[in-house]
């Protein structure tokens, strides 16, 4: 037997699993960074109303009675095929604080 041309065709097999498990990690961690990005944002947001978000950040503020809730989302593009069969081409994050209005 060929050993050689065995191990080609389990690589020809297993490389684009592995390359769209890769691009699907890469995915996940932009979600992950871009949540904990909007994270430290929001605590910025509620400290300084003054504070300068990112262009393609969007914030929400509602007041009802003595609280205040602000809410910031961000679209992450997705280019993972893998994840695209779940999920739209782009994910929105979004992050929610509630504070009592002084």
């Amino acid at each position: 037997m060929n050993k050689k041309g065995q191990a080609l065709v389990e690589f020809i097999i297993v490389m684009p699993i592995f390359v769209m498990l890769l691009l699907a990690a890469f995915d996940f961690v932009k979600i992950i960074q871009t949540k904990m990005t909007l994270e430290s944002a929001i605590e910025e947001v509620i400290l300084d109303n003054n504070y300068k978000l990112e262009d393609n950040v969007l914030l929400n503020k509602e007041t009802e009675n003595d609280m205040i809730t602000y809410r910031l989302s961000k679209d992450v593009d997705i280019t993972s095929p893998l994840i695209t069969l779940v999920i739209d081409n782009s994910y929105k994050v979004m992050v929610e604080r509630t504070v009592y209005a002084e």
